[in-house]
């Protein structure tokens, strides 16, 4: 025998009537089955219901110079990383898209959820690495060719000389030993 999907309204009141009458085998079967489907509803409220329970967890921020933490911090294990980091940003005051996520060796993207990085119960660590997502370039010289010569390690760039400039003119005073 199946048990229609329903409320629960319905089933207490399914399980009054059953409690006011004889327990053939059929009520006996009913009734096993409201209480397999009661049981499985709570297990699944109480599943949501832990999942969706604020943590306290161990956070450390970092950037390229320093560690600080642990600070504790109340979070969801069913929070995106996106969630988190916003979060994150108004204690900090730091933009959500300089933020990385880690969970040991493992960045949290945006999209993915705390739990499925292991984030799901009290005491749990991660960290908020800050960083400017773009750094800026590193300048690079560019030397022309005439500035290089050979060295003991492959191209040197030519020491600075003493030089005398003319309009587009360079002049370099003559070093050579005159015998």
């Amino acid at each position: 025998m199946s048990v229609p999907q329903y409320g629960i309204s319905e089933y207490l009141k399914d399980l009054e009537i059953l409690s006011e009458s004889d327990l053939t085998a059929a009520n006996k079967e009913l009734l096993q089955a409201l209480k397999t489907s009661w049981e499985t509803i709570n297990c699944e409220t109480l599943k949501e219901q832990i999942e969706n329970a604020p943590i306290k967890v161990q956070l450390f921020v970092e950037d390229m110079k320093c560690r600080e933490g642990p600070f504790e911090i109340t979070c969801v294990p069913s929070w995106t990383g996106r969630t988190l980091k916003e979060k994150i940003a108004t204690y900090l005051h730091f933009p959500v898209d300089y933020q990385t996520l880690l969970v040991e060796y493992s960045v949290i993207k945006d999209d993915e959820l705390l739990k499925s990085h292991g984030i799901t119960k009290e005491g749990d660590s991660l960290s908020v690495f800050l960083l400017k997502k773009d750094p800026e370039e590193p300048e690079v010289q560019n030397y022309e060719e005439d500035d290089m010569q050979p060295g003991p390690s492959g191209l040197q760039r030519m020491q600075t000389l003493p030089h005398t400039q003319t309009g587009n003119n360079v002049s370099f005073p003559d070093y050579s030993d005159s015998d």
